[in-house]
């Protein structure tokens, strides 16, 4: 599935399909996502795994929603 992907500086993303646009997004999620982004095409494929991403849960999302929403964190652990 060819998404694109809006990233902001919080980590937090909108993943909408490479053939809508944000003003497809609801207005509150587009809201959390600001002004300030990074944009990035994508190509989904069940089953693949990504970082900070299930392909599944986002394919799922964006076929029932038109839209797929993920917070990535980020943590590191000293030993």
């Amino acid at each position: 599935m060819k998404v694109v992907s809006y990233m902001n500086q919080s980590l937090f993303s909108v993943i909408i399909p490479a053939s809508a646009d944000l003003s497809s997004v609801p207005r509150e999620v587009v809201d959390m996502l600001g002004s300030n982004y990074k944009m990035k095409e994508l190509d989904l494929k069940p089953g693949e795994a990504r970082v900070a991403l299930s392909s599944d849960e986002a394919i799922a999302d964006i076929e029932r929603q038109g839209y797929h929403t993920v917070q990535a964190k980020i943590t590191s652990t000293i030993s």
